[in-house]
């Protein structure tokens, strides 16, 4: 670590003096996009003293920041947009137009 008042050209130097004569390690690999297959379907049922029921679903979808989630997560937005929102208010029901 430098700190204090120096400048590029020593910090360098320094860099060379110390450092210069280790080799260089190998090259790092990166692994390959792997999605876990889904070869049956698992269930699980959990109780707690609560009054509300939640259920959860869950698949297996393409890695985060590739172009398939990005398709992915603009289909799920369309799909999610096209239903409309109902409320019921009195006797009269009101469609409210979601809001992306």
């Amino acid at each position: 670590m430098l700190a204090g008042d120096i400048d590029v050209e020593t910090a360098r130097a320094k860099a060379e003096q110390y450092f210069g004569h280790i080799a260089p390690g190998p090259a790092l690999t990166r692994p390959g996009v792997w999605t876990a297959a889904r070869t049956a379907s698992t269930r699980e049922t959990m109780y707690d003293q609560v009054a509300q029921t939640r259920l959860y679903r869950v698949w297996n979808g393409p890695q985060d920041g590739t172009q398939d989630a990005e398709l992915l997560a603009l289909a799920a937005q369309v799909l999610a947009a096209a239903r409309p929102r109902v409320s019921m208010s009195g006797s009269s029901t009101a469609i409210a137009s979601p809001t992306p």
